[in-house]
């Protein structure tokens, strides 16, 4: 497990190297967050990369820390933290560049806030989701019914 742990940290320090790369950047091009997409125009360009890479150096930190339970052995229940983990590490770095990072740096347009809105709100449709199966109850298709008439 440990060759696992080693692998696991060269990855976060990967994304630490990435984002203190982002930070000191002199490039006029906004870095990209989304795989394969393009950059929307950022107002002020610095300090977008400057908040990308903060956040892409948080991202890696905490990466290695998630994967601290590997060090525990072969066969140890903690490696379900690090698989977890890194799942909910992920979706929260995406929610803080959605929700934060990009309407902080974005030049507006038309239609940013009702993007803006539309975001938040599948966000709380999610996070109501993940509630109700938390709680483990059910909602009876009757009510629903009645809900709608």
């Amino acid at each position: 497990m440990l060759f696992a742990f080693i692998c696991w940290a060269v990855l976060g320090l990967f994304f630490i190297v990435w984002g203190i790369y982002m930070f000191f950047a002199k490039s006029a091009k906004p870095f990209g967050f989304w795989a394969n997409a393009e950059v929307a125009e950022m107002k002020d360009v610095k300090g977008y990369n400057h908040a990308l890479g903060k956040l892409w150096c948080v991202f890696g930190v905490l990466l290695i820390l998630v994967g601290l339970p590997m060090l525990g052995g072969q066969n140890t229940a903690g490696v379900i933290f690090s698989i977890l983990g890194t799942m909910l590490l992920s979706i929260g770095a995406m929610i803080v560049y959605v929700v934060v990072i990009e309407p902080k740096y974005r030049k507006k347009s038309p239609n940013h806030k009702n993007r803006t809105l539309l975001i938040r709100s599948y966000i709380q449709i999610i996070s109501e989701i993940l509630w109700l199966t938390s709680k483990r109850t059910r909602i009876p298709l009757k009510l629903i019914k009645e809900k709608e008439n």
